[in-house]
Order: C-alpha cells, then structure tokens, then sequence
C-alpha cells in the first residue's frame, strides 16, 4: 500500500508572515515590505487546501499584516499597531481597532469570548474582550520580558514563545502565573497546541514538538519559519524572508 504524503512549496507570496486555515481554504497574510512601515502594500491571500490559489489579493490594502485568527467566519490580523477584522464571506475589510500605545503587535489568538495580541517591541500582551464583529475591549494588559511573539490559547493556558529570549511558556489566566517549559532557542515565531503536543518554530531553521519532557526535531532545513498552524493533520509553514510558504503533511 502507497501512503502519498502532500508536501507543497508555493512562492510568490511576498514576505509572508502567517498562515491559518478554516478547514476549507488557506489565508497567508503578506507583509510584502517593512514590517512596521503603513505604506498601504500588505495583503491576505486566499488558497485551497491543494495550493491552488483562490485570489492572491484576496483583502488588499493593509499595511504589514502578520497574526491572524478566526472566529466564526471573521479574520482579525494584525497591523503594526491596529487589529483588522475581515468578513471571510466577503473579502473585505469591516473594521479597523486601534490599540493605544502599541509599536509591534504580532501574533494574536483567542477563545471564550477573548482574544490576545503580543506586542513585542513593547513586551506585553493585550487581553481583550471580544463580540464578533463589533469589536474589542481592553480587558488587561499581561507583562511578557523577553519579546512576546507567537501565542495560543487553550483555555485557560495562555502559550507563548518569545523572540528575544527564546523561551516556550504558559501564562495562566486564572493563577496569573507563568510556567517556563523550556528555553534557550534562537529568535522563537509561532506556536501551536495539537493534542498534548506544543508545535513551536524558531529562525534556526527548524520546527520542534514538545509533550512534557520529550523534544522532537519536525522540520529543519527552514529558512525563517514564522507563523505556523495546522488543521486537519496539515502544517502550513510561512518561510518569510524567502516569500515562499510550505504546505505539509503530518504523518
């Protein structure tokens, strides 16, 4: 018996920064130039699950979008210092929330009515209240040393991995502690719970799992893996400075 295994590399996404999938289609959110420069360039696109492109301008128009969630079927990204959040049914852009004194927001994920967006020039994560689609609420503001980037939430865990310091961690929301599970990587990006496994990249090229103490190398030989997820068995990998992204089967 033949197992075939999908493993799709697509390029031509410009400096593509995360992707998320409804289980239906792929977006990738393109920053194609300056992370941090509102210069009108950055766009969403859309995909099947085969790497068929959908609309490869799917939402034009944004500045330099990187996280990206789904709630119902409304996208909320990230835009330096703005969420954005895009009607999926529709294409288009429905509402812009700007977030008071942020400089690099990041990654953002959510569940049970919240929704978190690492800021990590600024070391912190916003909490907000959210009622799709009419908005965000600044709920609290959650102090995170060492460059906040990639985020997931699984109630009531907060899983962070951080750009500067390298570290995998939870905050808990109702103990409003945090746990260190490990460290001493290299420039961390996204993360991602599956099952009892955390999904982690980092710029050395490489995506790890961990399950308590058990680390395993899933990929190498990356180049700048940023903002990762997985639905349906599927790892979707941005490469961000090659403006390519990997589609991957997990065995």
């Amino acid at each position: 018996m033949v197992f075939l295994l999908l493993s799709l590399t697509l390029t031509g996404f410009d400096t593509p920064e995360s992707m998320i999938s409804d289980g239906e289609f792929i977006y990738v959110s393109c920053i194609n130039g300056s992370p941090t420069k509102k210069d009108g360039n950055g766009y969403i696109a859309k995909l099947k699950m085969d790497g068929t492109i959908v609309k490869k301008d799917f939402v034009a128009g944004l500045d330099a979008p990187k996280g990206m969630w789904i709630v119902d079927s409304f996208l909320l990204v990230t835009d330096i210092d703005r969420v954005r959040i895009i009607n999926l049914k529709k294409g288009n852009l429905i509402k812009t929330i700007d977030v008071d004194g942020a400089h690099f927001l990041n990654d953002i994920t959510g569940g049970d009515g919240k929704i978190f967006v690492s800021d990590t020039k600024n070391n912190v994560v916003y909490q907000f209240d959210y009622t799709p689609p009419s908005g965000l609420e600044l709920e609290t503001k959650i102090i995170v040393t060492g460059g906040p980037n990639g985020l997931f939430y699984r109630p009531p865990h907060l899983y962070i991995v951080t750009w500067n310091s390298g570290k995998v961690m939870f905050y808990c929301t109702k103990g409003k502690e945090f746990h260190c599970l490990t460290e001493g990587y290299k420039q961390l990006d996204g993360v991602w719970v599956e099952g009892n496994d955390i999904i982690f990249s980092s710029w050395d090229g490489k995506i790890y799992s961990l399950s308590g103490d058990r680390k395993v190398v899933l990929f190498k030989n990356l180049v700048s893996p940023a903002d990762i997820s997985i639905v349906n068995h599927v790892i979707l990998i941005p490469e961000f400075m090659e403006d390519r992204i990997r589609i991957e089967k997990l065995e």
